[in-house]
């Protein structure tokens, strides 16, 4: 994976990283010629994108976004509930107040929308 200058996904040890724009253009012009990625590497790469791809992302099940069908597809966003209407029980409403309360770095679902294979780590059984 190529990293321009700066990304979430740089450094970490699966990146062809640059130091400036036309450092990452020179990369490019020699594409071909860079080696694969290593069996470390591409675990690593797996790793990663199943975290950003599949835990990172919350389903917003209580909220439905709508866009309107005209020139301006204005965006207008509705509550869905459950029948009490007690939007405390949603479970993404509740994901959400414990990942603000807990002050971890970044909310993850505990429940993933998707559960892709493909990109699961090797040790991740899914």
């Amino acid at each position: 994976m190529l990293a321009e200058t700066s990304a979430d996904h740089d450094r970490l040890g699966f990146t062809v990283d640059h130091a400036s724009s036309e450092d990452f253009l020179r990369t490019l012009a020699r594409l071909e010629q860079l080696p694969r990625l290593t069996e470390a590497e591409t675990e690593l790469a797996r790793r990663f994108a199943y975290g950003a791809i599949v835990v990172r992302p919350l389903p917003l099940r209580s909220t439905k976004f709508v866009y309107d069908h005209n020139a301006s597809a204005n965006l207008s966003a509705k509550l869905v509930l459950d029948p009490s209407g007690d939007i405390d029980a949603a479970p993404d409403v509740a994901a959400i107040a414990a990942w603000i309360e807990g002050g971890a770095e970044d909310v993850l679902s505990e429940t993933p929308a998707i559960a892709p294979d493909f990109i699961a780590p090797k040790s991740q059984s899914i």
